[in-house]
């Protein structure tokens, strides 16, 4: 579904049909990768997190749904008023990118030591203009 960018209807509309070839080759690359191991989120390249499709592959850890609890622990905690954050060992810029759309006024910097890693995160921020 996430590959056809399908929603549930979509695949009901669609249940009974024979699926081109080009799709069906990619869907047993796909299910072959994840019965070999490899998460869901690596597969397509995304994760959901906060209510943003972040880019993730192998250079990045897949943002968890606890850590959007610290990313509603910062915003409650924190007054709408300026304020400078700064995200060590960003990864995918989950965290970074969350607060920023939350809080468009405070400074946000993320940084890592890995720089495909920065890649990864620099990627879904320029689309965001974060």
């Amino acid at each position: 579904m996430e590959r056809l960018n399908w929603d549930d209807v979509h695949l009901l509309m669609h249940y009974r049909e024979i699926m081109p070839e080009n799709e069906l080759k990619q869907f047993q690359t796909d299910i072959n990768r994840f019965i070999n191991g490899e998460p869901a989120q690596y597969i397509i390249g995304k994760a959901n997190f906060y209510g943003n499709d972040l880019i993730v592959n192998s250079n990045v850890l897949i943002p968890r749904p606890e850590t959007e609890e610290l990313v509603d622990w910062i915003l409650n905690d924190n007054a709408d008023g300026p304020l400078n954050v700064l995200d060590v060992g960003t990864g995918s810029g989950a965290i970074a990118i969350a607060l920023k759309q939350q809080r468009p006024q405070w400074n946000v910097w993320a940084s890592d030591i890995s720089s495909a890693a920065l890649e990864v995160a620099e990627k879904k921020c320029n689309k965001k203009s974060c």
